[in-house]
């Protein structure tokens, strides 16, 4: 009996720090991929739908991860990517300011 070889690890997109569940789709990654990249500490989930690669993560310091944390959530929400503004229906205002954070 011949012992298993361990799984390969997916890669990461080279492109990017921040993604939504959505985008890693479209770069390939399934759900089993996204979920052995958490578990093998490559990509941290910051919030349901959004990560980042855990190198980054790791390396901020806590207001910045607090930033960090405040721009996922604006990534997390962003459902227009052709830049025009939108308004978000619970804040009454045009969502530029998310586009103003690189997202």
């Amino acid at each position: 009996m011949t012992p298993q070889q361990p799984a390969r690890l997916p890669a990461l997109p080279d492109t990017r720090n921040l993604w939504r569940t959505g985008q890693l789709h479209e770069m390939g990654l399934n759900s089993r991929a996204i979920k052995a990249l958490i578990l093998n500490g490559k990509l941290v989930r910051l919030r349901h739908g959004c990560y980042i690669r855990a190198e980054l993560w790791e390396k901020q310091t806590g207001p910045a991860r607090s930033r960090q944390l405040i721009r996922a959530h604006a990534h997390g929400t962003l459902t227009r990517l052709d830049g025009r503004l939108r308004v978000q229906p619970h804040l009454g205002r045009p969502a530029a300011w998310f586009v103003s954070m690189g997202c």
